[in-house]
């Protein structure tokens, strides 16, 4: 069950928020007069609502659909019992803070792109960097937590945010 800053939850808001982030800012990050503030801001709260709402449904169906599997094992005959325990209410709470994780860590991952500002000013591409180190980074723990090839997961990353960036660049939001 998911707790406050489980890796799962922390990791891919941070990577969702960090892409999010760029797709949306691209067009501000490229433009004469960055007003890099909004669109982080926007980006961050979309993801992080998104992330919300998403991450606590998925999840609360996952549990609800686990303690269903166990009262078939169990012979239960009255299907829903458990919904009425206090482990089912424990499973609410665990799933409430796991999204509550995944929403504030979207959010850290747009963020991010705050740091990016004092580049911004000298040159947009030197904006980037922030947020792409950040998604190697992240890449090179997931290649690690996989077991695959961590500069591969790493660069994967790296080409996922140039690509959105390239995306928000010329389709922007």
């Amino acid at each position: 069950m998911p707790s406050f800053l489980d890796p799962r939850y922390l990791i891919l808001g941070l990577v969702e928020g960090t892409i999010v982030g760029l797709g949306l800012g691209a067009r501000v990050i490229f433009s004469p007069e960055p007003a890099v503030a909004n669109a982080v801001l926007n980006a961050g709260v979309i993801t992080s609502t998104i992330n919300l709402i998403t991450a606590f449904f998925a999840e609360l169906h996952q549990e609800r659909a686990h303690l269903l599997d166990l009262e078939r094992k169990m012979v239960i005959s009255q299907r829903g019992y458990y919904f009425h325990t206090a482990l089912y209410h424990a499973a609410q709470l665990q799933v409430l803070k796991g999204a509550i994780t995944n929403s504030a860590s979207s959010f850290a991952g747009a963020a991010v792109l705050f740091l990016s500002v004092p580049f911004i000013r000298i040159q947009p591409l030197l904006g980037l960097l922030p947020p792409l180190i950040l998604l190697f980074v992240l890449g090179l723990y997931f290649g690690h937590q996989v077991a695959g090839n961590r500069w591969i997961w790493g660069m994967g990353m790296v080409l996922t945010g140039a690509v959105v960036t390239v995306v928000g660049l010329f389709f922007p939001a």
